[in-house]
């Protein structure tokens, strides 16, 4: 049943307030049409009554609705006839679908501020209730609309395709931080690599690095091809995304240009007395004329050898330092020599895609913890006017890093390489230009902390009792309400929540325009094609030499 129109193209009223809810942020609303009033949706009533002369409209979003009126139960007996159909025979008034339905109250929306304002009263009962426009409704939700800055992933999922676009605010992202969460195959790197079309396309052109661990974004360079160009790029400008793909073996990292800051991180378990002892020989060798800016691992050990080798006091933590020089500074990431600036990584227009799936975990922190330190003392120092253009750590324009497998890098129980410095930008970063996107299928094995500091969140599909609790307890913003939908979410739905969006929303995620390089491989489709009548003929021709010789030599013995 849906209600109609009347006369004077007024809205239709779609039910009638029944009384405040539990709390003055909460509304109960009577209504016959269980189809328009989904969870999720999107309603408003008008604040003051009737007789005000300056009525709003108070947004409100429905958290529950339930049936208050139903068929007796002695009109089921019989499965084979609908009780609909029993209820006329018997002469009873077939009205039996009634609803109560719970709404939270957002506010009437403030276009100078783009935020809602509580009305902080309750509404009259029996004021009428409407569903907001569509096209009223998707600026309510989005502070940007298909607008510099902003980025579409998708529409909302209770209206017809794109009727409701969403759109996400960029700045806010990349300053104030990004956390996908979903389960295995609901969607997550898909969501990402939607948010790349739209960060790399017209309206961003932004400076990304995604860390790769399974090698799944090697795809995003179909931006430089159609689809992607005539749908994300401006026909009229010579923009087109520079997309970089790299392995671990495209990532150097000279010796000499490692601050003690970032050996205090390299090397995993050394004592304070360790990292003194290392200090001051770092500071040794940059005063010495004969040695000059750029020394080498070896030139360390042998420095360390001369200054600490002879006193027996210091000999178990020189030894405990030359073990871990050994160990952690010859890794390939390290380099008397070859230096990836930074400015390879990093620039407006350029994604950087650095791959690692063939590493090994604790280098894969290792590797992110360098990039990490460095691109924030680059900021810092970019920013604070300490270095010139000319520098190689001179980077004057803010960078996104997405983090896959975050739970990785920042775990929720013990240490890993890159877990200090992650949290120190996640806390500090967004004074300097630098935004985190924190991407995990495993909220729970997250550190809550580290979870907590980004303030956008879009959540899949989530099972895990673990999972959902971590987001409960690390994720502002996430009502009750919302966590009973994460169960139920179906592939390529999401609720986004946080500073890039205007309220709370179940979104359909829209289609990319360049592969997902993440999918599943199809494995009895491979098993068919590899036993398929072609192959089988082919593999028959292939070994029919072998076959021949084998009876010859039979028959010869």
């Amino acid at each position: 049943m849906i209600p109609k129109e009347s006369n004077t193209k007024s809205p239709a009223v779609v039910g009638r307030i029944l009384s405040p809810g539990e709390t003055i942020s909460e509304v109960v609303i009577l209504s016959p049409y269980r189809e328009l009033l989904k969870v999720g949706e999107f309603i408003y009533y008008f604040s003051g009554g009737e007789a005000e002369p300056k009525r709003r409209k108070v947004i409100c979003r429905i958290t529950s609705c339930e049936s208050i009126k139903n068929y007796p139960e002695y009109m089921f007996l019989n499965p084979e006839i609908p009780p609909s159909d029993l209820s006329s025979v018997l002469g009873i008034d077939n009205g039996h679908e009634l609803y109560k339905v719970k709404a939270v109250v957002l506010g009437y929306f403030n276009k100078k501020i783009k935020s809602f304002v509580n009305p902080r009263l309750a509404p009259e009962q029996g004021e009428p209730v409407f569903l907001v426009p569509s096209e009223e409704l998707k600026h309510i939700i989005s502070g940007k609309v298909d607008a510099p800055g902003s980025a579409h992933v998708g529409h909302l999922f209770y209206r017809p395709e794109g009727d409701v676009p969403v759109y996400l605010d960029v700045a806010e992202l990349v300053s104030k931080h990004l956390a996908i969460l979903a389960a295995t195959g609901s969607g997550k790197s898909y969501t990402v690599g939607v948010i790349l079309e739209e960060i790399m396309g017209k309206h961003n052109k932004g400076s990304v690095l995604v860390i790769d661990p399974h090698g799944e974004y090697h795809t995003l360079q179909e931006m430089r091809k159609e689809p992607y160009k005539s749908k994300m790029l401006n026909p009229k400008e010579d923009y087109i995304p520079e997309v970089k793909v790299l392995t671990q073996k495209d990532i150097k990292i000279r010796i000499s240009d490692l601050e003690f800051s970032d050996w205090h991180h390299i090397l995993k378990g050394a004592s304070d007395k360790m990292l003194n002892i290392l200090k001051n020989v770092i500071s040794s060798l940059r005063h010495d004329a004969h040695i000059g800016r750029h020394y080498t691992l070896q030139d360390i050990l042998t420095r360390l050898h001369r200054d600490y080798g002879d006193d027996l006091r210091d000999e178990t933590s020189v030894r405990g330092l030359e073990w871990r020089l050994e160990e952690y500074g010859r890794k390939e990431i390290f380099s008397d020599s070859v230096h990836t600036s930074l400015k390879t990584l990093f620039a407006p227009g350029r994604i950087t895609i650095l791959q690692l799936p063939e590493v090994e975990e604790e280098d894969q922190q290792l590797i992110t913890s360098v990039i990490l330190q460095r691109i924030l003392k680059a900021r810092i120092r970019t920013l604070k006017k300490q270095i010139e253009p000319e520098d190689e750590f001179y980077i004057d324009f803010p960078v996104f890093i997405v983090l896959e497998e975050a739970h990785r890098f920042s775990p929720a129980f013990g240490e890993s390489r890159s877990k200090s410095i992650l949290k120190t930008i996640l806390s500090e970063g967004r004074k300097f230009g630098i935004g985190i996107c924190l991407v995990s299928q495993r909220p729970g094995k997250l550190d809550s902390d580290t979870l907590s500091q980004c303030l956008t969140q879009i959540i899949m599909k989530i099972i895990n009792p673990t999972d959902q609790e971590n987001i409960k307890q690390s994720v502002e913003g996430v009502t009750s309400d919302m966590l009973k939908e994460l169960p139920s979410l179906t592939k390529g739905q999401a609720i986004i929540v946080g500073e890039a969006i205007n309220t709370p929303v179940l979104v359909q995620i829209r289609e990319r325009y360049t592969r997902h390089g993440g999918a599943s491989h199809d494995a009895p489709a491979q098993w068919l094609k590899k036993l398929s009548p072609e192959e089988k003929e082919k593999k028959a021709m292939e070994s029919a030499p072998i076959a021949l010789e084998t009876r010859q030599r039979k028959l010869f013995w």
